[in-house]
C-alpha cells in the first residue's frame, strides 16, 4: 500500500512538475478539430468560388452559342431567303423542287416576299445547267 501511495505521490510531481507542456499540448489537442474545421471551411470556400466562374464562363458560352444559332435561323428562315429574290413553287399545295412534275397547263402557285401568284404553265423549256 504504501509503495502505492509512493508512486502516486511520484506520478503527481512528475505531473505537477510538467504542467505547463502538458496544458500546452492539450490546448494544441483541443485546437486540432477548430484548425481542421477552419481549413475545410476553406477549401469550401474555394470550391464554391471556383464554381460560380466556371458557371458564369458556361453560362456566357452557352449564350454566345445561341445566338450564334439564332442568326442561324433567321439567315435560313423561308421569309428571309423570299426577301432576297427567291420563290416558292408548289402544286397542289406541295412545294415543287424540280419541273418533272410540271405540265403545260398546269396551274402553280408562286409565293414570294411581298404576294403569292397563281399562274397556268403555257410553255416548258428544259435548262442545261
Amino acid at each position: 500500500l504504501l509503495f502505492i501511495i509512493i508512486s502516486q505521490s511520484i506520478l503527481f510531481i512528475i505531473l505537477y512538475n510538467n504542467k505547463a507542456d502538458l496544458v500546452s499540448m492539450l490546448n494544441q489537442l483541443l485546437s486540432k478539430p477548430s484548425m481542421m474545421v477552419s481549413n475545410k471551411r476553406s477549401e469550401l470556400n474555394h470550391t464554391k468560388t471556383n464554381l460560380q466562374i466556371f458557371t458564369n464562363k458556361l453560362i456566357t458560352n452557352q449564350r454566345g452559342y445561341l445566338g450564334h444559332y439564332t442568326t442561324l435561323v433567321k439567315m435560313m428562315s423561308p421569309q428571309n431567303i423570299l426577301k432576297k429574290g427567291f420563290a416558292l413553287v408548289s402544286v397542289d399545295g406541295k412545294i415543287v423542287k424540280d419541273a418533272k412534275g410540271i405540265k403545260t397547263g398546269d396551274h402553280i402557285n408562286i409565293s414570294m416576299a411581298d404576294a403569292k401568284l397563281t399562274t397556268e404553265v403555257t410553255s416548258k423549256t428544259k435548262n442545261d445547267g
